[in-house]
């Protein structure tokens, strides 16, 4: 550092640059003292070996692996010349991280994230009325901050789209607006751990997504709104959704959005926002007609005055005059998987419990106890599995949610 002062000691009294001195001085020590602002703590730029579906990234070491259960032969999702690349996943496919140490970000967070389309032979399809799960293509980014659950996040390319599968938030539907290449960048805010999961789908030959240059920095730019809670609870033959901020950043308003999958949401209310504050503020709204379902979701999206967005985590609520004390199932959702089942069913007969896959498939049957019970579904994938009690000629089908 002491030859670096000299040197830059020795430009400031070359004739005519005196003046420059105290400026080259005060930018050397602010940017030798101040790079903790911008600190890079993830760094993935896919430099492992090709056909690699693991790896660690740069800086902390951190490990990420990815999944298709959906590929075929000569499909694939891994590693190809310094990218993250798929192809012709048929379904989803999946890029998941270790837990990342962000816990010196005391402000906040910046992710950004290179995608890419490669040469293709076929276009990529947009999420329109009409397409069918077997036609979209589409990339996902979610966080998961301190093992609270996986948000999702979007982009002016991307969106909301009911026409997959599974339905749910993008940041790329399709084809890019901007090209061939776009690079995502958005704040998160302040965690001691973050777990950032990529999914993606293409289905055909020829379809490709790229992924590279995954970082994540230290930063002080404002989110929108910091969240100190949201939940939704049943109160008689209404849902009562509460939520309350600590600060609000040029906050336009709120969208209430239900959803009876916990996949595609609609919009319920919208609750204006209070637009810039530093204060505690609570909030207060009713679902007076909740759907027909056992089990209702919730989320919140939150909008600026420039009209960019962000969502909240999932909540769950059981409809209480619907349930009628019969069966109880929680945590819904689960990170973890595991949930305690809880049934004041008749016990007069023998009942059984049966577990379905989202195509229908029984994956699990065990006899219905008179007690708690736990189903255990850490070992299957992520995502939508039906719960079915069979007691007599009794049956209740109840949706759980493994995130």
């Amino acid at each position: 550092m002491k030859g670096f002062k000299n040197i830059l000691e020795f430009i400031c009294l070359w004739p005519n640059r005196v003046y420059t001195c105290d400026l080259l001085l005060a930018l050397f020590f602010f940017g030798v003292c101040n790079t903790s602002r911008s600190q890079i703590i993830f760094s993935e730029p896919f430099n492992e070996a090709n056909t690699s579906t693991t790896g660690s990234d740069n800086i902390g070491g951190v490990n990420w692996t990815t999944s298709c259960a959906t590929c075929l032969a000569g499909d694939y999702f891994y590693v190809n010349s310094n990218t993250l690349e798929c192809e012709d996943t048929n379904g989803p496919a999946t890029w998941t991280t270790g837990n990342i140490n962000t816990a010196a970000c005391t402000s906040g967070l910046v992710l950004s994230i290179d995608f890419n389309l490669a040469a293709t032979t076929n276009a990529l399809e947009e999420c329109t009325a009409g397409c069918g799960c077997n036609c979209v293509d589409w990339i996902s980014v979610e966080y998961n901050a301190n093992g609270t659950g996986f948000i999702p996040l979007t982009s002016p390319e991307g969106g909301a789209c009911a026409q997959t599968c599974s339905g749910g938030t993008y940041v790329i539907l399709g084809a890019l607006s901007s090209g061939t290449s776009y690079n995502f960048s958005t704040c998160l805010p302040a965690a001691s751990t973050l777990v950032l999961r990529i999914s993606l789908q293409t289905w055909a030959a020829g379809e490709k997504y790229q992924i590279d240059n995954v970082t994540v920095s230290c930063s002080s730019c404002a989110l929108p709104i910091e969240l100190i809670n949201f939940n939704a609870k049943s109160v008689g033959s209404s849902v009562e959704l509460n939520w309350a901020t600590s600060t609000e950043t040029n906050n336009n308003y709120f969208t209430i959005e239900r959803s009876a999958s916990g996949t595609y949401f609609e919009p319920l209310e919208i609750v204006n926002g209070a637009g810039n504050s530093k204060v505690i503020r609570n909030y207060k709204a009713y679902d007076t007609k909740p759907l027909d379902e056992e089990v209702s979701y919730y989320r919140l999206k939150q909008t600026d005055l420039d009209g960019s967005y962000t969502y909240s985590k999932m909540v769950a609520v059981a409809k209480g005059e619907s349930l009628k004390g019969d069966l109880k199932i929680w945590p819904n959702p689960s990170e973890s998987g595991i949930y305690t089942l809880s049934s004041a069913m008749e016990m007069s007969v023998k009942g059984t419990v049966q577990i379905l896959d989202n195509t229908g498939r029984i994956i699990s049957e065990t006899a219905l106890q008179p007690d708690n019970s736990t189903i255990d579904l850490s070992h299957y994938p992520k995502g939508l599995y039906i719960v079915r009690i069979n007691s007599g000629d009794k049956i209740i089908n109840r949706k759980i949610i493994y995130n």
